[in-house]
């Protein structure tokens, strides 16, 4: 590894099995033959944090205390670099960036940019995220600003095909990657291509954990790979933001 090291932290428990998922993902994706060459990290698995749509529909307490708790930690430990495993808090961003010293990633903004450079021929994207991202439009801007249009679900099609397997009792949230939850978050996958998404959005870090690219005829985006090949190159890693 060259270059000057920066230090990444992450705010994760939201939920904590994507927060796994997404280091694992780091540690894979890294270009390490020692120890010493990954990426220095200090976690903060923050499960007090009140669930984010909730709060971004108003019907549930306000998520960005803890948030801010989350980042004034780990600038304390001195971090350079904060990426955050859940993509709805990115909802948050303004309120967050003023806090630390550190850089935090956006990681709805590099996959829109990331998609417009892998597919520069396609241009509708179809999106599984929460409920509160989707309304709360960080989506719609990030890929409006790239040129590409989104496709999501109306309410009903919404409550189905991905808020039941993220949060249901037999949800990944409650530790289910098999059975129905997998299966209903592929078919929310295939259903967005059958309506003319030319790629689909893995737009939750809990989606990359049940659904494959294999398991859809259109790319599939991982959010969370986006946001750690990039984590990884500003932090000194050398990945690239390619895949």
């Amino acid at each position: 590894m060259s270059g000057q090291r920066k230090v990444l932290g992450i705010v994760g428990g939201m939920g904590s099995v994507a927060t796994a998922h997404l280091f694992q993902r780091l540690v894979a994706l890294t270009p390490a033959r020692t120890d010493q060459d990954y990426v220095e990290v200090v976690l903060h698995n923050n499960n007090r944090v009140p669930d984010r749509t909730r709060a971004l529909l108003g019907t549930g307490p306000d998520a960005r205390q803890e948030l801010l708790r989350s980042c004034r930690l780990l600038d304390a430990a001195g971090v350079d670099v904060i990426i955050i495993a859940c993509l709805t808090s990115h909802a948050f961003l303004d309120d967050l960036i003023p806090v630390t010293r550190a850089r935090i990633i956006d990681a709805v903004a590099e996959t829109a940019r990331f998609c417009r450079r892998e597919w520069p021929d396609r241009r509708c994207a179809g999106v599984l995220a929460t409920t509160g991202s989707l309304l709360s439009g960080i989506f719609h801007r990030a890929f409006t600003q790239e040129g590409l249009t989104i496709i999501q679900f109306d309410d009903a099609d919404q409550e189905h095909f991905f808020m039941e397997p993220v949060y249901a009792e037999w949800g990944v949230k409650a530790g289910h990657t098999t059975g129905l939850a997998r299966e209903r978050l592929v078919a929310a996958g295939r259903e967005l291509a059958s309506r003319g998404a030319e790629m689909v959005i893995a737009g939750c870090t809990e989606v990359p954990v049940v659904v494959r690219p294999e398991d859809l005829s259109v790319p599939l985006v991982d959010v969370t790979d986006v946001l750690v090949r990039r984590a990884i190159a500003v932090c000194g890693g050398e990945a690239e933001v390619t895949d």
